[in-house]
C-alpha cells in the first residue's frame, strides 16, 4: 500500500489487503481517524492488537473479516 508513506493521511482503505504485518505499519500513521479492512481475510486476532496504538482512530471497518469476532477487539 502506497498510502503507508504518508503519515499525514487520515483515511485509509485497505478492504482486502490487509495482513497482520501491515496492520503494525499502519500504526505509525498518527493521524488516521478512519480505517477501512473490509474482506481482508489475512487479519488475525493478534494483528488487531496493534489498533490500540491508534488514539485517534474513530472508524473502523472489519466488514466480511472471517477471524474477527468482538473478543477480537476485547
Amino acid at each position: 500500500l502506497t498510502a503507508l508513506a504518508d503519515p499525514g493521511i487520515t483515511t485509509l482503505n485497505a478492504a482486502g489487503q490487509m495482513t497482520d504485518g501491515m496492520l503494525a505499519q499502519v500504526t505509525r500513521l498518527p493521524h488516521l481517524q478512519s480505517l477501512i479492512l473490509d474482506d481482508s481475510r489475512a487479519l488475525t486476532a493478534a494483528g488487531l492488537g496493534a489498533l490500540a496504538r491508534l488514539t485517534g482512530l474513530r472508524h473502523l471497518s472489519l466488514a466480511g473479516c472471517p477471524t474477527v469476532d468482538d473478543d477480537s477487539l476485547a
